[in-house]
């Protein structure tokens, strides 16, 4: 044997075991790719599936109602009643409809300065009123409630003398006083036409007002204006109630003095009319220059 031989056959005899032993048997393809699943997997036929649960209909007479309630009326949406008789005054001269609107004739002419009761203050627009006994209609845009501050056309100003003035104050007849200084307005009656006006206010709302231009109950004199019939008449009016009224429920305990050019107290008291007077011409002067 040759020494070749010889150590090519040692060769195999060392290496061939080892290589064997590592390759272990003989792994076929197909194996590798094999499953077995523990189980079985067996599809889920569609009729065998659980039904769902069906309901029965919900009819629509079934459906809980609503508490009821009772239906709205339009017209009802638009209706206020106030708890109290509202009054407002006319800020220019304003048209007495019979209807809300411009369409409908008009029923009167009113002044500025004017007290109207409001009966019924709409939809904001048009307030159903009463003036001077007539009911109707006006644009609210010309009114303003009593007491509230804000521009009022006083038209052109007279000053005219008391023995004029006595015939259009006459008893009874309601104004406006309008407090120059403020602009703060009520409404007042005379009942009496000595040597002056003696008056009272209407209502204790009114009261209020008076003495809000005041700051308290004093003798000392206000510039006011008087608006009636249309007319704008400068004049005086003293803050301390006193003596005799003929109205109640104002919360005026008497009556006040009104003063207009010419005017004089029931005793003559110099100071006192002077200081009238002066309250007069300043309540003219005033006004002319608005």
């Amino acid at each position: 044997m040759s020494l070749k031989t010889f150590l090519v056959g040692l060769l195999l005899t060392l290496i061939l075991p080892s290589v064997m032993a590592f390759a272990g048997e003989p792994q076929l393809l197909a194996d590798a790719w094999e499953y077995a699943p523990y189980e079985p997997f067996v599809p889920l036929l569609l009729e065998e599936a659980s039904p769902v649960l069906e309901d029965e209909p919900l009819l629509l007479a079934d459906a809980p109602l609503l508490p009821e309630e009772a239906p709205i009326v339009l017209a009802d949406a638009w209706v206020y009643t106030p708890e109290e008789v509202s009054y407002f005054i006319t800020t220019g001269r304003v048209n007495l409809r019979p209807s809300p609107g411009t369409n409908g004739t008009r029923v009167a002419l009113v002044p500025p300065g004017s007290r109207v009761e409001v009966l019924d203050l709409g939809c904001g627009e048009w307030f159903n009123v009463s003036y001077n006994g007539q009911a109707g209609f006006m644009y609210a845009a010309h009114l303003r409630e009593l007491g509230e501050s804000g521009p009022v056309e006083v038209g052109t100003v007279e000053k005219l003398h008391w023995s004029e003035a006595r015939n259009i104050v006459t008893s009874g007849k309601i104004f406006t006083v309008v407090d120059v200084r403020t602009g703060i307005s009520w409404e007042m009656a005379s009942f009496s036409q000595g040597n002056h006006a003696d008056s009272e206010t209407i209502t204790a709302a009114d009261t209020a007002l008076m003495l809000s231009a005041f700051g308290q109950w004093q003798w000392a004199p206000r510039p006011i204006l008087i608006l009636v019939d249309g007319r704008t008449l400068a004049a005086s009016v003293n803050g301390m109630p006193h003596a005799g009224s003929t109205r109640s429920g104002n919360n005026m305990n008497g009556h006040v003095c009104i003063h207009f050019l010419g005017s004089s107290t029931h005793r003559y008291a110099p100071t006192h009319v002077r200081q009238h007077q002066a309250a007069v011409a300043e309540a003219y002067n005033t006004a002319r220059t608005w």
